[in-house]
């Protein structure tokens, strides 16, 4: 007897919708403009980000603030710094160990970094400590595009986003030579549970099995419909 094996096959492929289970999230803040030109010391030296105004009341110092961030981290955390012309390098794909800065994270010191030594920061985290090196190999000239990513386990990090913040520091008091920071910003990224609504299962359910119900039915009338076909045939 003929079951029309298509119409089964309708309800076998029948599957509920998947979501995912998590979802990237992003934040990021920055100062526009050289972070260097806000210099305060007017003698033309070239340690001009070591005497920035800054934004702590200390001199030299400058934070970035990550607000709005959403405290359930799932996995590593992403730390990302960029500025399109930073003033670190020495001839292209070398460093100058004069021009360097201290990067923090909600007080916790990760190096002084493009000191001519990644053994501090490597200490602390080594993807920071290969992504300056990376850096300096891809220099262009003594100021040159900057992209550090590196990043930081959950069990570090998720303490300090708890109140929905993030503070990354870029102190500069003992640098001898930075005299341009163009745009830096600072960027945070990290998987986050899908903010997408649960399905209705119960809908869904229920929607199974009517499609089920209607597809019988239609069996059915196709399996009465063949066998008044197959005895007319055999008179």
């Amino acid at each position: 007897m003929t079951r029309f094996p298509l119409i089964a096959a309708c309800l076998c492929g029948f599957a509920l919708p998947q979501t995912a289970l998590s979802e990237t999230f992003s934040q990021s803040a920055s100062f526009a403009g050289d972070l260097c030109a806000t210099d305060v010391d007017g003698s033309g030296d070239y340690d001009d980000c070591a005497t920035i105004a800054g934004n702590t009341g200390q001199r030299g110092v400058y934070n970035f603030v990550l607000g709005g961030l959403n405290p359930d981290v799932q996995g590593d955390v992403t730390i990302r710094l960029t500025s399109p012309n930073a003033d670190l390098y020495a001839d292209p794909g070398a460093n100058n160990p004069d021009e360097r800065f201290r990067l923090l994270i909600e007080g916790v010191n990760f190096g002084r970094l493009f000191d001519g030594s990644e053994a501090d920061e490597a200490q602390v985290n080594a993807g920071l400590a290969a992504s300056v090196q990376q850096n300096i190999t891809r220099a262009t000239g003594s100021a040159a595009a900057l992209d550090l990513s590196f990043d930081v386990p959950r069990a570090a990090i998720a303490p300090f986003l708890q109140d929905g913040e993030l503070v990354v520091q870029l102190d500069f008091r003992e640098d001898a030579n930075i005299n341009r920071f163009d745009d830096p910003t600072v960027t945070i990224s990290y998987e986050v549970p899908d903010s997408l609504p649960a399905p209705d299962l119960a809908a869904l359910s229920a929607e199974v099995a009517r499609l089920s119900a209607v597809l019988e039915r239609q069996t059915q009338v196709i399996e009465n419909l063949t066998r008044a076909i197959e005895a007319l045939q055999t008179r």
